[in-house]
């Protein structure tokens, strides 16, 4: 930064006049300045020549850079001459070493603080140097003979920080504060318990298989009892579940659940030991219990893959994906799909688009009806899989597209960026009769398809509108409602 002068309101040096020697004053100022470079004068006897004709006094001004009290050559600012006038009948000089006719004239210098402007763009000091021809010990504004600045220099760039200073002692401890509220009651950590049995042959599993039951440890005694039961779910022979074991424990609060939770083990009984090993793990999942209010559970942090009911089982209660969640059951038997508790997911795909349902007539009813939130919805059920599509209270999704569906529900939804409503059951989009703004849509292939008044409801489209080969066109008003909000038509046919 830059170092300021000292503060000078006035300050007269009076410089005595004495041939062939140098005076150096120092002009003082506030002692709180004292680290800054010290204004010096210096004053010599000025010959007879071309800065005085008849001789005078040289005053050079600077600023003592190096702090040794003596104004060097290379710290002088400016220079400035009080020149001798000449006497009567003599052409001039000051041969003899006598100056001439100032009479023992003093040559004085005044000092005092110049503001930022013109003469010094950052302030400095201004500087009036003359002949005290009245004696009086005053320079005054008629004796001046020249003036000259010493300005203070631009701000510099910051230096480099200096050594940290030996630490100061503790202060002592303050007076406690007061206790904060409690907060809202947490959720006590419970464990979920996983008991594996035999399924006979029957009704649960045509040729047998294994049984699951789950549930919350609320009892703390480590074992599941059959009022803690809350799912079963069975792996059974002959399916993509066969041979399929789940395993749980208590996971600590840590790195992967902050609050603690349930570690979920899953794999294929490869050994037939009925024992889950490390090495027959095949994804492992970990339910979070909630942090606080503002983060409630359970939730799970990541991406999530289910390929057969068990799995499925495992998120059975979770409030939150942090990630995406992809169902991809090719089992045939799988009566439902549902997660009765989920309120938010990233990507949400349900694919049952395999020939086997086809082939048996299966249709699987999908639900997620306390959904509200997702970045995107994909349920595909190929050829008319899904018996039911449930998404009861789906505010907004980034997309949403459902293919297959024998009925679906979504009469919340209020925003997304596109909807596509293809080979499904459907008479009506009715269903949709919240949908107030929308990107794009495609509505293609669904047989039944005939009325699309709940279309009038939407305020605002900003994509494509596609309607192709369902049981009736679309009105052409209908058409030209959702173009009128800023829909395109894409193609097709109205009435």
């Amino acid at each position: 930064m830059r170092a300021p002068f000292p503060r000078i309101s006035s300050l007269v040096v009076t410089l005595a006049a004495v041939s062939g020697c140098a005076t150096r004053t120092s002009i003082a100022g506030d002692s709180a300045a004292e680290a800054a470079p010290t204004p010096l004068v210096a004053t010599i006897r000025e010959p007879d020549g071309a800065n005085c004709a008849h001789g005078g006094t040289r005053i050079d001004v600077g600023l003592d850079a190096d702090a040794d009290g003596v104004l060097d050559a290379g710290e002088v600012t400016s220079t400035a001459y009080a020149c001798d006038a000449a006497v009567d009948g003599d052409s001039g000089g000051s041969s003899g070493g006598t100056s001439g006719g100032n009479d023992g004239a003093s040559a004085l210098v005044r000092t005092q603080a110049e503001p930022a402007g013109a003469n010094c763009a950052e302030g400095g000091v201004r500087l009036d140097v003359g002949m005290d021809r009245d004696g009086d010990g005053m320079l005054d504004a008629d004796e001046v003979t020249s003036t000259s600045y010493v300005c203070n220099g631009a701000d510099g760039q910051d230096g480099a920080p200096g050594a940290d200073g030996a630490p100061g002692r503790d202060g002592a401890d303050g007076a406690p504060g007061r206790d904060g509220a409690d907060g809202a009651p947490g959720r006590d950590a419970v464990s979920t318990l996983v008991v594996a049995t035999d399924e006979p042959e029957g009704t649960n599993c045509a040729s047998g298989g294994t049984r699951f039951d789950l549930g919350p440890d609320t009892s703390g005694d480590g074992v599941l009892g059959v009022d803690e039961i809350t799912q079963t779910t069975y792996a059974c022979d002959g399916t993509d579940a066969a041979g399929s074991l789940l395993a749980s424990a208590p996971e600590p609060a840590g790195t992967n659940c902050e609050a603690g939770g349930t570690r979920f083990d899953s794999g294929v009984d490869v050994n037939d030991d009925r024992v889950l090993q490390v090495g027959e793990i095949d994804q492992t999942i970990y339910v979070c219990d909630g942090v606080d209010a503002a983060r409630p559970g359970p939730v799970v942090h990541g991406y999530v893959y289910v390929y057969h009911s068990l799995e499925l089982a495992m998120l059975e209660g979770v409030v939150d994906i942090e990630g995406d969640l992809v169902v991809d059951i090719s089992d045939g038997q799988i009566p439902l799909v549902e997660l009765s508790s989920l309120e938010r997911v990233g990507f949400l795909r349900v694919h049952l688009d395999y020939a086997h349902y086809a082939y048996t007539g299966h249709r699987v009813p999908v639900s997620f009806p306390a959904l509200q939130y997702a970045d995107r919805v994909e349920l595909s059920g190929g050829a008319g899989n899904i018996a039911s599509a449930r998404l009861d209270a789906l505010l907004e999704a980034g997309a949403v597209e459902v293919l297959g569906a024998q009925s679906v529900e979504a009469p919340l939804l209020a925003s997304a960026s596109y909807v596509g409503i293809i080979r499904c059951g459907v008479s009506s989009m009715d269903f949709m009769a919240g949908l107030r703004t929308v990107g794009a849509m495609y509505l293609a292939e669904n047989a039944s398809l005939s009325s699309y008044d709940a279309l009038y409801n939407i305020d605002v489209m900003t994509g494509r509108l596609d309607v192709q080969t369902n049981l009736a066109p679309m009105p052409c008003a209908v058409r030209d409602h959702l173009v009128s909000v800023g829909g395109t038509w894409g193609g097709g046919t109205c009435l």
